[in-house]
């Protein structure tokens, strides 16, 4: 692939999630990797018996796992562009998009802070900025609100943004 044409890939992509965001009824990526690892997890937890060496173990199996799993999907993202070159684009872009976030957080952030001004709504802003944060917001003053709805942003901005386009 051209790199003009992985670039208008991004750009599809970046517009993709720009105007839709993540469908409600999609399971987003990141969504999934914590199901699978809920599920090692909790198969995996009686076996450990909180021994550190078999907790270890697991940690190894867990991870080690969740990586083969994201190599397979990667591989067969790329097996299913080569074996059905005219759905290569759309199945591209829509993959990439689905690794994307910007949308979503733009919306999130925003909730926060349409509870913060011009009339500041403390417990709905404490309640909003609870979605996307996991620490305690029971009592936290608006700067504390603001300043975890900006470390928010800039965090997931990493993760939800520049992380899929760039690694």
């Amino acid at each position: 692939m051209s790199l003009l044409a992985g670039w208008g890939l991004v750009v599809a992509a970046s517009g993709l999630d720009w105007l839709l965001g993540d469908p409600l009824a999609w399971p987003h990526p990141v969504q999934v990797m914590g199901w699978g690892i809920s599920r090692l997890r909790h198969g995996l937890e009686p076996w450990c018996r909180q021994q550190p060496r078999r907790l270890q173990l697991a940690g190894v199996v867990l991870a080690a796992t969740m990586l083969l799993v994201a190599m397979g999907a990667g591989m067969a993202l790329e097996w299913s562009t080569r074996r059905w070159p005219l759905l290569a684009t759309p199945w591209l872009i829509l993959a990439l998009a689905s690794c994307l976030a910007g949308r979503s957080l733009r919306q999130r952030v925003t909730a926060v802070l349409d509870r913060l001004d011009p009339f500041p709504d403390l417990p709905a802003a404490r309640q909003a900025l609870a979605r996307i944060v996991g620490r305690d917001v029971t009592h936290l003053s608006r700067r504390d609100i603001l300043r975890g709805a900006a470390e928010s942003a800039s965090e997931n901005a990493v993760d939800g943004a520049f992380a899929p386009l760039f690694w």
